[in-house]
Parts: C-alpha cells; structure tokens; sequence
C-alpha cells in the first residue's frame, strides 16, 4: 500500500476517533441523548471509558498512520486504532457486567428506534468503520512487507522500505 493511502487511512481514522471521544458530550445536542429528557443527561465516567479513552486510542493510532516514517511506527499505530475500535464495538456489552458504569444499553430510552440511534451513532458504527479503515491499513502494511522482503531476496533495489537490502546470493 502506498505512503499517500496509509496517509488517508490515518486521517480518517483521526476523523472517526474525534467523533467516537466527543459523541457523549456533543450528543445531547444532535438529539442523540440516553434519557428521554435531554437537560436530565449528566457525563459520567461511562462516558470516559466507552467514548473518550477508545476515541483517543483512535486519534493516535491514526495520527501514527498519518506522520509515519518507519512501517514499526505506521503497524503500531494500526494496532492502536484496531484496538481502540474495538473497545467502541465491545464496550457497551461488558460494561453491563460493572455495577457502576452507567453505559447506555438498548432500552435505556423511551423509544426503539432512538435506542438503534444511539448504539450505532455512539458505539457500533463508529466502532465498525474505525475496525475496518485499521484492518486495511494493517493488510496494506503486511502487503507491502512482503513484497519489500521478496524484492530484497531476489536482489532488486530496495527504496523506502525501512530495510536494508539483502546482499543477493550466488
């Protein structure tokens, strides 16, 4: 995978990660709130956890992406945002398993169709599209890796790999 499409990949994972961190707190606003009184909703350390924590992972993961210089940096980056999307799909479900967390859950407001609303705008949308943007970037630099590694066994030059070239065999 080229330089400039990790580059795109990075920037929408920052994109995605800004608006997973920010959804609790700009949410309320955009109609999209957990109780069926939109002035009653207070932030909650729920909100830390399943927005604000994974949307920071995914900033970084994708800021990784897009300032990467050496594929180490571009694949942890990758990892990070994979990891961060992940928490965002997860999330919800297992924070029902703590007593303490107020995480919103299906049923949680007065009507279906704002629950559906809700989960996907706040955890299994964003989650989803954040898992797929880092697993290509993660394919693309696995892709790349190998074509750089064969490249340097059969004795062909080698630019702007991160490797040093393999002294070919006779």
């Amino acid at each position: 995978m080229r330089g400039w499409a990790l580059r795109t990949l990075g920037g929408l994972l920052v994109l995605l990660g800004a608006w997973a961190g920010i959804v609790a707190y700009v949410g309320p606003l955009l109609g999209l709130h957990v109780p069926a009184d939109p002035g009653t909703r207070q932030l909650s350390t729920g909100d830390l956890e399943l927005n604000l924590a994974p949307g920071i992972a995914v900033i970084l993961g994708g800021a990784l992406l897009l300032v990467h210089r050496h594929r180490g940096v571009a694949a942890f980056g990758g990892l990070l945002a994979l990891l961060g999307g992940a928490w965002l799909i997860v999330g919800p479900s297992v924070a029902t398993l703590w007593p303490v967390m107020s995480a919103p859950t299906a049923g949680s407001s007065a009507v279906a169709g704002q629950d559906a609303r809700l989960l996907l705008a706040y955890h299994y949308g964003s989650g989803t599209l954040v898992v797929a943007l880092a697993a290509v970037a993660l394919g693309g630099l696995v892709a790349r890796t190998r074509r750089v590694l064969t490249e340097a066994v059969d004795g062909e030059r080698v630019e702007d790999s991160g490797l040093a070239p393999v002294a070919s065999r006779a």
